[in-house]
């Protein structure tokens, strides 16, 4: 490895992405797709109620998570 010039192979010819992947993507898939079947529009905040729904869980078992 002293002064070896023009080796190839490993990852050099791998170019990094533009930006990193964000992970959010997924779960706002995820949310667009609910909202739709359940026929809610997209805001900030959710009653309770809607978030059962969405979750499809019982008020009981959202008050657990909380």
């Amino acid at each position: 490895m002293n002064g070896v010039v023009g080796r190839s192979g490993g990852l050099t010819g791998i170019q990094p992405p533009d930006r990193p992947p964000d992970p959010r993507t997924p779960a706002e898939i995820l949310l667009a797709d609910l909202l739709r079947a359940e026929g809610l529009e997209e805001r900030r905040v959710y009653r309770p109620g809607e978030v059962c729904r969405l979750l499809r869980i019982s008020p009981t078992t959202l008050r657990l998570f909380c």
